[in-house]
């Protein structure tokens, strides 16, 4: 009797060896990068640097940063213990009332920027003084970690003064592709007086480009921008980094024959926009910015971050847009800052960022010395915007769940059986890279750029392979 049961107990010792390899294995090729690394900060414009110090968990900020709406970065140095190779790793916040979550990717090891941006959001606080010193309380999960002596700060984002004529339209939300806007800003233009200009129609998507160019005009709408605000540009998806190499040749869509461009171009509700022929150039890419620029005279230009987003389409989205504001001038531009996000990210894995749509995320890794932002923007959304974004992230029809599944096969059912049982052994998502996981944040993370500095990213991206 005792040898069957040492017999069984070597055997269940196996399969939970093997169990836990395949784990670990699965979620290594899921992430698909390193996670021994230090992520850093490399921004160019101010910067607040605060001594802290950490004891026992808890570290205490001076009474008037309460209510200061500041954007904090407290920089770690993490290690995952044994169980934080099987688990989301997590460092869990508390501040007065507000609890949140940051997560890392498995086996992390390095530096790290924990985002308490949450203890400091709100309007300014008149008792500060008299309430004392602001007590956040750290814990960790699978998770070693160590902080480093001072907070770094950033100001809030100071939008240029409202142009009498520009009616209402504090943002202007340059979207590469049908979906861009809801993953990367809607949490901001959900919020605030916006356009929303998407540049391609998404036509080499899994969905058709008359649906992806409806998505791109009804969701924002949803959200409550006005369906005058609401453009799609209808130039080829897929196309901008030749358009700019060729500025005067004409592109089509690959669509061109079954949906013209010019039936797209004509769904648009307001005056700008709507008629165009079936051949697009470069330099009429750049003249409508320009135009738009020019009529709008938003109070802010968000736009993908040329060096951090690899997306050829993104890339190129923003170099238009630099050129369109050298077309329209330095005085015309006046203060406007451009908040720049990012939706795939070059140094980053594909996980990225970790954990459940619940976890907070910080700046997207960054390897190189070269200035990333003047400034970086910790956006926080109010949790009726969160749940508000998931469904628009989801509504989109060549993301989530709409997007559209290949024919029903024995083959097709093999693999999705595979697939999920491969998920429930790592404890994953079926679909561990899907926007509906990393899109939905309680925050969204904006670089902020005054145009020159925007320029000088452009021209650094052009030289990035």
């Amino acid at each position: 009797m005792t040898g069957a049961l040492a017999a069984g107990a070597a055997v269940l010792a196996a399969l939970l060896a093997g169990a836990a390899r395949v784990r670990w294995r699965r979620y290594r090729w899921a992430l698909r990068a390193s996670p021994r690394h230090d992520d850093r900060i490399v921004c160019d414009g101010d910067s607040r640097r605060l001594p802290v110090t950490v004891e026992r968990g808890r570290l205490e900020l001076p009474a008037d940063e309460a209510g200061c709406g500041r954007t904090a970065f407290l920089p770690v140095t993490v290690a995952s213990g044994l169980l934080g190779r099987f688990v989301d790793p997590f460092i869990e916040a508390r501040c007065g009332r507000q609890r949140w979550r940051q997560y890392f990717e498995r086996g992390a090891a390095g530096l790290r920027q924990l985002n308490l941006t949450p203890a400091l959001a709100g309007g300014p606080s008149e008792d500060a003084g008299a309430r004392g010193p602001l007590r956040v309380e750290l814990r960790a999960r699978a998770l070693r970690w160590e902080a480093h002596g001072e907070l770094t700060t950033f100001a809030p984002v100071t939008f240029a003064p409202a142009a009498p004529d520009s009616g209402d339209g504090e943002l202007l939300v340059l979207a590469p592709h049908p979906d861009d806007a809801e993953i990367g800003a809607y949490g901001l233009y959900a919020v605030r007086p916006a356009w929303v200009v998407t540049i391609t129609a998404g036509d080499r998507g899994t969905a058709d480009a008359s649906t992806r160019v409806w998505d791109s005009l009804l969701i924002p709408q949803a959200a409550g921008v006005a369906a005058e605000r609401c453009l799609n540009l209808a130039y080829p998806d897929g196309a901008l980094r030749e358009m700019h190499a060729s500025p005067e040749r004409a592109f089509r869509l690959v669509c061109e024959a079954a949906v013209p461009r010019a039936d797209l171009r004509a769904r648009n509700r307001g005056p700008m926009a709507r008629a165009a022929g079936p051949d697009c150039r470069w330099s009429d890419l750049v003249a409508e910015l320009a135009e738009m620029v020019r009529r709008i005279r938003p109070r802010a230009i968000l736009a993908p971050h040329p060096l951090l987003d690899t997306h050829p389409d993104h890339v190129f989205t923003t170099v238009a847009l630099a050129e369109a504001l050298g077309q329209v001038g330095a005085r015309a531009e006046g203060a406007r800052p451009c908040l720049l996000y990012v939706v795939h990210a070059r140094a980053a894995s594909p996980l990225h960022p970790f954990g459940p749509a619940s976890g907070m995320i910080a700046p997207t890794p960054w390897a190189g010395p070269e200035p990333v932002a003047d400034t970086i923007y910790s956006h926080v959304l109010a949790p009726a915007i969160q749940r508000a974004k998931l469904a628009a992230v989801d509504a989109g029809h060549d993301l989530g769940s709409r997007a559209p599944r290949p024919p029903w096969t024995w083959r097709r059912q093999y693999h999705d059986v595979r697939t999920m049982l491969g998920a429930a052994i790592a404890g994953m998502e079926r679909e561990p890279w899907t926007f509906n996981r990393r899109a939905p944040r309680p925050n969204e993370i904006y670089y902020v750029v005054a145009p020159p500095s925007l320029t000088a990213l452009v021209e650094l991206a052009l030289t990035k392979p």
